[in-house]
Order: structure tokens, then C-alpha cells, then sequence
């Protein structure tokens, strides 16, 4: 009986834990086993500890705002089942001003400091960490709007594709 319970454990029970786990695991994946791999194969370190630390955050803030915006398709069904996720606790006005808007501007914050490290031109960071900024705030107005399970899925990938894209286009300008 103690073994069934100990098998529901559902991680949307706690708001947090779930969209900071996938952060945390996406963040890791993304930013840590590239360095480690590096540093085994080459013997070099790549990047300061700064900018890891940086491009760490970076990742964990973008995939934690993307995994929020995700759960927002669940509201309805996480309010019925009495799961505790962040878009079943809050409001949609509330949970955009109180976590995503200042998760979009610690991201912005860090996409800038990590562009700094590049040497870009300044206005040249300003303009792409305003695109990705104006698209995140964008994204996070609309995505409430509807409760398409597919609209959800194309604006979160849309978002990661953006993302690349500027990447791309920063990584051949240099």
C-alpha cells in the first residue's frame, strides 16, 4: 500500500519543481556536457568561468520561461486534477508579471553580458536582445490566449528556433 502511494508522486504537485527541473536538466545538457567534452578531448577550456556561469543562467532562464509557457496549455485539467503548477495557482496577469516578466528581463540581462563577451558591437547586442525580449514578452501575452495544444507547441518551438537563428547569425558575424 506505502509502495502505490510512494508511486504517485507527481511532480506538478509542487509549482516550482517541475518547470525548474526541466530548466536545470536542459541548462546542464546544453551548457555543461559541451565544456566537459570539451575539456576531455582538447584539454582546454573553452570558456571562462564567467561566461559558463553566464550561458548556464541564460539556458536555465530560457528553457524555465519556455517550460512555464508550456504547462499554460494544462490550466484547465491541472485545476480539476488539483495540481499545484504555476498556471493552475496563479493568474495568467499575475504569473506573467510576478515570474515571466522578470525572468525575461534576467535573461535579457545575461544574453546581454553573454553577447558582451563576444565583442559584438553594442547595438548590435541591444537589437538582438530586444528581438528575443519583444518575442518572449509576445509569446508569454499570447500563449494564454487559447487553449490549442498545437498552437502551444508551435509558439514554444518557434521561440527555440528564434533563438537558434540569432546564435547563427552571431556565431558567423564573428
Amino acid at each position: 500500500m506505502q509502495v502505490r502511494r510512494m508511486l504517485k508522486f507527481n511532480l506538478r504537485q509542487f509549482a516550482l519543481a517541475k518547470p525548474f527541473l526541466i530548466a536545470f536538466v536542459w541548462a546542464v545538457a546544453s551548457v555543461t556536457i559541451p565544456v566537459l567534452f570539451s575539456v576531455l578531448t582538447t584539454d582546454d577550456f573553452l570558456y571562462s568561468r564567467q561566461i559558463y556561469y553566464l550561458c548556464f543562467f541564460q539556458n536555465f532562464l530560457f528553457i524555465w520561461i519556455l517550460a512555464v509557457l508550456y504547462d499554460a496549455k494544462d490550466i484547465a485539467s491541472d485545476s480539476q486534477n488539483g495540481l499545484f503548477t504555476l498556471n493552475a495557482r496563479y493568474p495568467a496577469s499575475a504569473l506573467f508579471f510576478y515570474f515571466l516578466l522578470p525572468s525575461i528581463f534576467l535573461f535579457a540581462i545575461t544574453s546581454m553580458s553573454v553577447l558582451l563577451f563576444q565583442k559584438l558591437d553594442f547595438y548590435k547586442i541591444v537589437i538582438i536582445v530586444l528581438v528575443i525580449s519583444a518575442a518572449m514578452i509576445g509569446l508569454s501575452r499570447l500563449i494564454y490566449r487559447t487553449t490549442l495544444h498545437w498552437y502551444h507547441s508551435f509558439m514554444i518551438d518557434a521561440m527555440i528556433l528564434c533563438k537558434a537563428i540569432v546564435v547563427i547569425l552571431v556565431l558567423l558575424k564573428n
